[in-house]
């Protein structure tokens, strides 16, 4: 059986590759190119010389959203790697009809209407994150609305002998008509492959393409120096005159060298400002053929456009060898053959079918969850989570304090670690939670990972009063301020209260706790969000999701009893107060209003828990404390508690604004970082 392969988003060619090399020593099925798209023209170049070469209008060059359907010839089979933009506009469910539509809709689209027999879609791992994982949901029902069977599944390609950590979902679907059951293939019979062995073995030939140094100025070569195998710009030893002098954030792949005894860490289009892929023992970045190979491209494989081009077509690519082992598992499931496997990780995201009927909240669901328990005399809340929020712990505090209710102790299970990790946000909220004593009148609160897998995708909310069961619930709501919010379809219902305490205690039994100090060894922490890029190691300040906020008035001038000197009054902690937020930005939606919580952390580590307040949302506050953000901003500025800040003190700083990186309505990044010398 031949499958004519369509692809959208078909980038230099990776995907193509591992398509039409796919070998199951039976020539009767076998993949055969028919079409593919992609936007970019280097991109476009790459793919036509090295799939089609003879066949080169087949590629269509341009926006897939301009793309006529109605030009394509029919197809087999379908890929789309697609890009992961528009999520948040997934989440507010504006799906196909949102402003832009999110770019996974034109590859549904395309299983409507041409019907293949099969398709192979692919994204980065924390897709399942996106929007408390409802992104994810909403994907794969539209997908099974097309009328396929699905298959999803995370791939750590570093585990099928690819030389590079690399995590990609992956969804294979069937066409409900076609009784064939697609089976993930198990890792088990491949062998890890290092970088060293992938760069070296054999020799990349003297006329390879794609293989010129990229020049390193005489500063970078003497720091690489002293950089070890594995070690980045800020772990290892450097003398002070090679340090980077930047106040904030210490981003993990700075002049990272690579280790030799292990894969490579994620090949991605990024090389600017020391984030090139260095070599473990020659002071030097890794040249793009020598990346090419850790994405297993043939050296054979010639790529088009400027080194810069090169380097962005080659890390957004998925790697040639491990696209071919699950194309040879697809071809093996339609030819009847076996082969040994393993579950899909991810089919908890499905829907499944089930039409039991439960009862839901119409209204009010946090009342009825997280309040009316405590008027009822229960003092003890036990949560299972597959995502939670510091902002959320931080409101339900809140809450029950402005009722005047009794403090109770609040437990949490965060449950999707194992896959999803954390960001940095995140879990420095929660650290600061646990870690703060907020008075006689404020809840108590810890936070635990599940850090051995199976992950934990359940919702449990556990009631205990006096030590003993007093009511549980569970249901799709996640612990965040999102999953509680109105506009959420979620459901909740109430549970035996045995069965709630003795699954809690199994959860509990394979979790760490957040404060403990070896956590990073079990979680990844991510600097960024995983809802915008699992494999993200440092902030894009280059977002369009950011706001710039001045300490000045529009004159110029720093104001003498409000923003960082709202305490400079009589009778006020002269520490009070507020970062000034203009109403042009308020009314955008940037950041929560109506007094809801979100977690910020800021680029040298602190943690803060804001709000927007006061007539007008003119002001971010830290509600627990007004005085802790007049305190940090003091204590960056280089002056004393207390003193009055002026002009003259921002100067001597370097900036008097900040910089909001927005991740998700309730996760914030602040940058007040300068940079006192450029880097290399």
């Amino acid at each position: 059986m031949e499958f004519k392969l369509g692809e959208l988003f078909c980038g230099p060619g990776g995907i193509a590759w591992g398509a039409t090399n796919a070998d199951i020593k039976n020539d009767k099925f076998k993949i055969i190119h028919e079409w593919a798209n992609d936007y970019d023209h280097d991109t476009c170049e790459t793919y036509r010389n090295n799939i089609c070469n003879n066949n080169r209008d087949s590629v269509f060059e341009g926006d897939v959203r301009k793309l006529d359907y109605s030009k394509l010839t029919p197809i087999d089979a379908l890929a789309f790697g697609f890009p992961c933009n528009d999520y948040s506009v997934v989440g507010e469910q504006k799906g196909m009809d949102g402003n832009y539509g999110p770019l996974y809709s034109y590859g549904v689209q395309a299983l409507i209407r041409f019907q293949p027999q099969w398709f192979l879609a692919e994204n980065v791992g924390g897709l399942r994150n996106a929007n408390e994982g409802r992104a994810f949901s909403k994907i794969l029902g539209e997908m099974q609305a097309a009328g396929y069977t699905l298959y999803p599944h995370l791939y750590q390609f570093e585990d099928y002998g690819i030389p590079q950590a690399r995590h990609r979902i992956i969804i294979v679907g069937i066409r409900n008509d076609i009784d064939i059951e697609y089976k993930v293939p198990s890792p088990a019979q491949y062998k890890m492959k290092t970088c060293k062995e992938a760069i070296e073995e054999p020799p990349i030939p003297e006329d390879a393409t794609n293989n010129e140094l990229t020049r390193q100025s005489a500063a970078v070569v003497e720091r690489l120096r002293y950089i070890q195998p594995g070690e980045n710009a800020f772990t290892a030893n450097l003398p002070e005159n090679l340090q980077l002098n930047v106040i904030g954030a210490k981003i993990s792949q700075i002049y990272k060298r690579l280790d030799p005894d292990k894969p490579a860490y994620t090949v991605t289009g990024s090389g600017g400002g020391g984030t090139h892929i260095y070599h473990w023992e020659e002071p030097r970045a890794l040249t793009n053929r020598e990346r090419a190979r850790l994405q297993t491209f043939p050296d054979t494989y010639e790529f088009y456009g400027n080194k810069e081009s090169v380097r962005k077509q080659i890390g957004m690519a998925v790697p040639c060898e491990g696209a071919k082992i699950i194309f040879e598992a697809i071809l093996k499931c339609f030819a009847g053959i076996d082969y040994d496997s393993v579950e899909c990780n991810a089919t908890e995201y499905l829907f499944n079918g089930d039409n039991e009927i439960k009862w839901q909240f119409d209204s009010d669901l946090e009342n009825k969850v997280l309040i009316e328990p405590v008027k009822e005399g229960a003092n003890e809340l036990r949560v299972v989570s597959a995502y939670a929020s510091p902002s959320m712990v931080a409101w339900h505090m809140q809450a029950l304090a402005d009722l005047n209710l009794q403090p109770i102790q609040i437990k949490l299970i965060v449950g999707m670690c194992p896959f999803d990790g954390l960001s940095q946000v995140t879990n420095s909220g929660f650290k600061k939670l646990s870690e703060n004593d907020f008075g006689p009148d404020f809840s108590s609160f810890s936070c635990q990972y599940v850090y051995k897998t199976p992950a934990v995708h359940s919702k449990l909310y556990l009631w205990m009063k006096n030590g003993k069961p007093y009511k549980a619930f569970s249901g799709s709501a996640n612990y965040t301020l999102k999953g509680f919010s109105k506009d959420c379809d979620e459901f909740i219902t109430e549970c035996n209260m045995d069965d709630a305490v003795a699954y809690f205690d199994k959860v509990e039994a394979k979790t760490i706790y957040c404060t403990a100090n070896e956590v990073e060894n079990y979680i990844r922490i991510y600097r960024t969000s995983p809802n915008y890029s699992y494999e993200a190691t440092m902030v894009d300040f280059n977002s369009e999701e950011k706001q710039t906020l001045s300490f000045l008035t529009n004159a110029g001038e720093v104001p003498t009893t409000s923003s960082l000197n709202w305490g400079q009054r009589e009778h006020r902690d002269p520490n009070q107060a507020y970062i000034p937020l203009p109403s042009k930005i308020s009314k955008t939606g940037f950041f929560p209003l109506n007094k809801r919580y979100f977690t910020v952390v800021a680029d040298d580590g602190e943690c803060f828990i804001m709000r927007v307040e006061q007539a007008g949302n003119k002001a971010i506050t830290t509600p627990s404390d007004n005085a802790e953000i007049g305190r940090y901003f003091r204590n960056r500025l280089g002056i004393h508690e207390g003193v009055k800040v002026t002009k003259e003190h921002f100067e001597a700083y370097g900036r008097s604004d900040v910089i909001f990186t927005k991740l998700d309505d309730e996760h914030f990044l602040m940058d007040f970082s300068v940079v006192r010398s450029e880097m290399e």
